[in-house]
C-alpha cells in the first residue's frame, strides 16, 4: 500500500547554510623577559581570512601552546573588526579605546589552567559556539596572561583559532 502526501513540501529550505572547518595558527613575536599578570602577549593578533567571504561564522575553539613549561592562565579578547584605536603592545597592559572599538569587541575567551604534562603547553577553550558576523574576512585578538610566563625564545607561543565558516 503506497500513501501520498496531499500537501507535498520542498525536503530542503530555499536558503540554507552550508559550513566549513577554517583554522588560523599564529606564532607572534613575544618577549623573553618576564611578564606581568594583564600583560599582553605578542601584541595585536590578525585572524586573516578565518570568516571566509561571507563574513560571518561560529567559533569553535582556541589553544594557546607554549614551547616551555608555563603555568599561566589566558584571557583571549576578540573583536570582530580592526581595534585600530586600541592601544596593544606586547609585554605591556593593553588599554581598550572605548570610544571606537569596544563595538567589535565579541567576546573574552579564558583559557584556564595549563597543561604542562609533555614539557611543553596547552591550554584550551573548546565548544565555545560563539556566532558572529565580521567587519571583514577577519577576527582580531588580544591575549593576555593572567600570571608572569617567561617565554625562552621570541617564537614560544602559538595560537590556533577554529571557526565554522557560513
Amino acid at each position: 500500500m503506497s500513501v501520498l502526501n496531499p500537501n507535498p513540501q520542498t525536503t530542503y529550505p530555499a536558503h540554507h547554510v552550508m559550513t566549513r572547518t577554517a583554522q588560523v595558527q599564529l606564532q607572534p613575536l613575544v618577549n623573553t623577559s618576564i611578564y606581568t599578570a594583564n600583560y599582553c602577549v605578542g601584541g595585536k593578533l590578525v585572524f586573516a581570512n578565518i570568516a571566509g567571504p561571507q563574513q560571518s561564522g561560529v567559533l569553535q575553539s582556541v589553544t594557546v601552546s607554549a614551547k616551555g613549561t608555563q603555568t599561566t592562565g589566558y584571557k583571549l579578547y576578540i573583536f570582530t573588526g580592526n581595534p585600530g584605536f586600541t592601544t596593544i603592545t606586547d609585554r605591556a597592559t593593553p588599554t581598550l579605546n572605548a570610544n571606537n572599538d569596544l563595538q567589535y569587541l565579541m567576546d573574552v575567551i579564558t583559557l584556564g589552567t595549563a597543561d604542562s604534562t609533555l614539557t611543553s603547553t596547552i591550554n584550551v577553550a573548546d565548544n565555545i559556539g560563539r556566532a558572529f558576523v565580521s567587519q571583514d574576512q577577519n577576527l582580531y585578538g588580544i591575549l593576555v596572561t593572567n600570571a608572569t610566563p617567561t617565554y625562552s625564545t621570541t617564537r614560544d607561543v602559538i595560537i590556533t583559532m577554529t571557526v565554522l565558516q557560513d
